[in-house]
Parts: structure tokens; sequence; C-alpha cells
């Protein structure tokens, strides 16, 4: 009975019961407004997401280099694998959203890229589509590209 007479007002003059509650137009105007912070909100919160695995990808490119020197430090070469590098430490773990590849290995450098998984969510970037490391006589040299092919080095690497 408590909870009727929460819901039920009666005027003072005991006239006619008035129920509260909302509206269906007071409803749909609070589905719109959220509907509409959704439509903002969902996209930015993506490019979040994906600049967040887009700096993992960096990270693990960065490790990859530094594993590399230790590597030629014992040896007279740099690694020809990712497999060799990492025969005895755990590789950094890009598998859901990142294929990492090295090429152009030999005595004095070697590339390390980092590509979107296909059929992955960082597909989805498409201004770094392709993210590199490439060492040649001692030079570090960043670069990435888009999913164009044309350079987007100045918009994926930190400063």
């Amino acid at each position: 009975m408590h909870s009727q007479t929460n819901r039920v007002r009666r005027s003072a003059a005991k006239g006619p019961v008035q129920l509260s509650g909302l509206t269906l137009i007071e409803l749909l105007v609070v589905l719109a407004i959220v509907g509409i912070l959704l439509a903002i909100g969902l996209p930015s919160y993506q490019q979040y997401v994906m600049k967040g695995r887009r700096a993992d990808a960096i990270k693990a490119l960065n490790e990859v280099v530094q594993a590399q020197e230790r590597y030629r430090s014992s040896n007279s070469s740099y690694a020809n694998s990712l497999t060799t590098l990492y025969s005895t430490t755990t590789a950094p773990d890009l598998a859901q959203h990142y294929d990492m590849t090295l090429s152009g290995v030999s005595a004095s450098g070697f590339t390390i890229a980092a590509s979107p998984k296909t059929g992955g969510l960082q597909t989805q970037d498409t201004v770094c589509a392709t993210i590199k490391i490439s060492l040649a006589g001692g030079a570090l040299t960043y670069s990435s590209l888009n999913s164009a092919a044309a350079s987007t080095t100045s918009s994926c690497w930190p400063k």
C-alpha cells in the first residue's frame, strides 16, 4: 500500500486521482540525448583505443631493437629471425593486433616492422598501417606508411 501512495497523488479537495511518471515523449527525449552522446563519444573512444594499440606496437619495436643490440654484443651479426632473437627470453606480445616481421638482416643492420593483423580491429588504423624501425650503418630510421603506402612518419612516431 505504501508504494501506491508514492505513485498516486490526490488533491487536497479529494478531487480526481493524478498519476505521476514519465510520458512517452519524455522517454524518447532521454533516449535521443543518450543516442547523440554515444554518436559523439564512441568514435573518440575508438580513436584513443587505436592510438593505444599503436603505442604498444611502437614499444614492442623498440624492445626488438634493444634485443637485437644485446644479441649482436655476443654474436658477429644480428639475429635473422624473431625466433632466434627470443630463444631464451619472451618476445613482445602483439599477437592480438599486429604482426611483426624482421627483414633485411645483415652484419650492419636490419628492419623490424609491425603491421595490423588481417581482419583485426587495428586494420581500421589507416593512418599508421605499417610502422618500421630500420638500422643501417649504426643509424636508426623511424618510418611509417598509411594504408595507401604514403609516408606518415611525422604523424605516427612520437617526437
